[in-house]
């Protein structure tokens, strides 16, 4: 078979969907089509629960931001360049943003991007609906206005796959709630894999995916995984070793790029014991992910999504194997899409169980409680910001840099890393005030091939807004601090035109004719003049490249 005839996936289009296979290899590439190598553009959301973060302790500090820029006459935006402090072997953005030296390096910070500013322009209450499914929410939740979410949107488009592969699997779903897509009967939620071990094998499935989907049930047995495995091996030792043509045609920066992936998947496949019978206990270093973080005990088929676990370092490793798994995947374009929400605080402490009455309350609601005021009804030996702060910080530093350092790490093959290709965003399910969206903390990695100014911390503010009222009482810590910025559906807008659809692909009609991607259903107040819902199509100045 003439090496020019092999298709995207070289060699491994025909070995009955292993989509674990290999990335582009650009000198196997046709010569007349050296210059189209194939679209690898992805996205990846990730959403912790509550939010309740003080903007002192969330975002870098306004010394940062050396720059202005008028979005209108009276609203004027400020940015600057991210600038980490370190000392004893830590990167610090902010108390939440604060990771190892050695997970950081300045190439990564030059990655990211974090916005202050992005408002849900109505009151969200319990949510997980920040990839535009508003009404999702505890006190509405009315079906007949549920729209489809975002990574649904890409899937379903046929720009973003094409037509080609029919084993790719089109989204990756872990927890559930958050990923919505829409069917004949309705908007329905995308099922999501009970652990990293169901999710590895559904991409070494032989089962042809169509997209959208529900999870499909996978068969316990293990028959028909280590068989992919092996004709990977196989395909791969052929090609190499020169069966499919010329070996010299494969250059030695595409044989090592090559190589690399090799090893991730092999790493993968001890990781989940791929060859023991289900429920064995992964013979991989560290919990594995055969592995039930909150139990300790194997065969974990609970969706990490509803967890409170006290067991942190069962959560933290559960959530690494996951992330291990979609970095392999976006790497060769088996999957591009991936959401993971996660409902556990990612906290431990020895002064409380981690279980929803023991955080929603004392800790969730009474976080933006004056030290004053705490001091008069808490109960637990340190303020509640500071025990939300800790969680913040576990999740950006065990789970979130975890995986943007792995896709910061693999070569692309044309000078750039994977990270460089796509978005890897972490959004809170509110914003400084409990339950209520303004200023939704947004951070992400990567430009989406250039699309972003990365590199940037953003405040969207109009700063001269009226604050906001107060509902939740005297002396709490932001009654001075919350002012209106522009719309979030502006910011969902413009991840879809980042991966290259238009408006026009993903309109919806509202009746009063606004743009931007979200739910019908957004109250319209003297803080969000109908000038922000017209435009909310447009790019977002100094965010996006080019503004």
């Amino acid at each position: 078979m003439p090496v020019r005839q092999l298709g995207r996936r070289h060699f491994l289009r025909g070995t009955g969907g292993a989509l674990l296979s290999i990335p582009f290899l650009q000198s196997l590439a046709p010569k007349t089509a050296r210059a189209q190598a194939p679209d690898s553009r992805f996205f990846v959301a990730f959403l912790t629960m509550h939010g309740g973060v003080w903007p002192e302790n969330m975002y870098p500090g306004d010394h940062t931001l050396t720059n202005s820029h008028s979005l209108y006459s009276d609203h004027a935006i400020r940015w600057g360049r991210l600038a980490a402090g370190s000392s004893t072997g830590q990167v610090a953005l902010s108390s939440v943003l604060t990771s190892t030296s050695g997970s950081m390096p300045q190439s990564l910070i030059d990655q990211m991007m974090v916005i202050r500013g992005l408002d849900v322009a109505t009151r969200l209450g319990h949510s997980s609906g920040q990839l535009g499914n508003y009404e999702r929410a505890d006190h509405r939740d009315n079906a007949s206005l549920y729209v489809p979410t975002i990574d649904q949107v890409l899937a379903s488009w046929p720009g973003f796959y094409g037509s080609g592969d029919p084993y790719l699997l089109r989204s990756m779903h872990v927890g559930g709630g958050l990923s919505w897509v829409e069917r004949s009967s309705g908007v329905q939620a995308m099922e999501p894999a009970t652990s990293p071990d169901v999710l590895f094998r559904m991409l070494l499935s032989d089962v042809s995916l169509q997209a959208p989907t529900p999870t499909p049930s996978i068969p316990v047995s293990n028959e028909g995984r280590t068989p992919v495995l092996n004709r990977v091996v196989e395909h791969y030792n052929q090609l190499v070793n020169g069966a499919f043509g010329d070996s010299r045609r494969l250059s030695a920066n595409d044989k090592a790029r090559l190589n690399d992936h090799m090893d991730m998947v092999a790493d993968l496949a001890r990781r989940f014991d791929a060859a023991a019978p289900a429920g064995a206990v992964a013979k991989a270093s560290g919990v594995g992910a055969a592995c039930d973080p909150q139990s300790g005990n194997t065969g974990n088929t609970q969706t990490s999504g509803d967890m409170y676990s006290p067991r942190y370092e069962n959560l933290k490793a559960w959530h690494q194997d996951f992330n291990a798994v979609f970095a392999a995947a976006i790497s060769c374009g088996a999957s591009r899409i991936g959401t993971m929400r996660i409902a556990s605080p990612f906290h431990q402490s020895p002064s409380f169980t981690v279980d929803w009455e023991q955080w929603h309350e004392p800790i969730a609601h009474r976080a933006s409680y004056t030290q004053e005021r705490w001091a008069r009804e808490g109960n637990l030996p340190e303020h509640p910001q500071d025990t939300l702060v800790t969680a913040k910080n576990n999740f950006y530093r065990e789970v979130y840099v975890d995986l943007i350092g792995r896709l910061h790490d693999i070569d692309a093959g044309d000078g750039t890393s994977v990270l460089d290709k796509g978005l890897v965003m972490w959004v809170q399910e509110s914003g400084p005030y409990t339950h209520h969206a303004d200023s939704i903390p947004v951070v992400t990695a990567g430009s989406a091939n250039g699309y972003f100014n990365t590199g940037h911390f953003f405040d969207l503010r109009k700063r001269d807004n009226p604050t906001f009222p107060d509902r939740s009482g005297e002396n709490t810590i932001l009654h001075d601090k919350r002012r209106a910025g522009i719309l979030y559906n502006q910011w969902l807008s413009n991840i879809l035109q980042s991966m290259g659809m238009s408006p026009s692909e993903f309109h919806r009609n509202h009746p009063e004719g606004w743009a931007g991607y979200g739910c019908a259903e957004t109250v319209l107040n003297e803080q969000y003049p109908q000038r922000l819902f017209n435009d909310a199509n447009e790019k977002i100045a100094k965010v996006t490249s080019g503004t």
